[in-house]
């Protein structure tokens, strides 16, 4: 039986067919070591557009080394059907990221284009032209001045150093203060109670609240003064409680009580 095998001649590799005796000088599948010659060359120029192609697979990945009807060589990743890079003598274009792990790309080109990589050179030359000009700071505050007139955004004040503060009216000691409002624009104020002393300023609330207990003594006062009416207009008889009625009294000796009346009467013991 005839097998087509390589073998190596000079500096290359040549195909032939040998018995299967003659198979251990050749490559062969399955085995653990194979070494090739120097030279390895795949031709496809006569079958049209079909890539002249190296593949290599290990386990699920298989890539593809190849050379197109174009004239451009590249790598192509076939598990996931994505091209990797190609390249002519013209360019060599990638299709993944690249990392450089932490080592420098060299001899750039001076770049005249507005997406190519600017060199450390044309930076450091364009920094150089720039013409930055003399500016007179003579009337202009130096820090240290600042800082000792005027509070930055941020700045740190001892309590001491402080004449002019924001502040809750009711809420500190004597000072210069600055009047705080609210959201709707009112005086800020804490409400006063009745150990405040004579000079807070009276809320809203705080008067709402006292007006509302002259009120109710108002209203207490009318039905006194209402009661107090009913008792003169009734001075000198008695409330009957089940009808709600008063009665003229009768004072006198047995001898001249009456023997029909509407009064109470009240007989006088000799």
């Amino acid at each position: 039986m005839k097998y087509l095998g390589i073998k190596s001649e000079g500096l290359g590799l040549v195909i032939y067919q040998s018995l299967a005796s003659q198979l251990e000088n050749y490559i062969r599948s399955g085995d653990g070591d194979v070494r090739l010659g120097k030279h390895l060359t795949v031709d496809a120029s006569g079958d049209g557009n079909y890539s002249a192609s190296l593949f290599l697979k290990k386990n699920n990945y298989q890539f593809e080394f190849f050379t197109n009807a174009s004239g451009k060589f590249g790598a192509y990743d076939k598990a996931n059907s994505a091209t990797l890079f190609e390249a002519d003598r013209h360019n060599f274009i990638h299709r993944t990221n690249v990392d450089m792990s932490n080592n420098r790309i060299t001899n750039l080109p001076t770049p005249d284009g507005p997406a190519q990589p600017a060199t450390k050179q044309y930076v450091d030359t364009k920094f150089s032209e720039i013409s930055i000009p003399e500016v007179d700071l003579s009337n202009y505050l130096t820090q240290e001045t600042a800082d000792s007139r005027y509070a930055r955004a941020s700045h740190t004040h001892t309590s001491s150093d402080i004449s002019d503060s924001i502040t809750r009216i009711g809420t500190s000691a004597s000072a210069n203060k600055l009047v705080k409002t609210d959201s709707s624009g009112f005086l800020d104020i804490i409400h006063p109670n009745d150990n405040s002393p004579e000079k807070s300023i009276i809320t809203k609330k705080f008067f709402d609240t006292k007006i509302a207990k002259i009120t109710q003594l108002e209203s207490e006062v009318e039905t006194l003064k209402s009661e107090i009416a009913t008792l003169k207009e009734n001075s000198g008889k008695v409330k009957n409680e089940f009808t709600d009625s008063y009665l003229d009294v009768w004072v006198g000796p047995e001898a001249n009580k009456p023997n029909t009346t509407n009064k109470l009467v009240f007989v006088e013991k000799e």
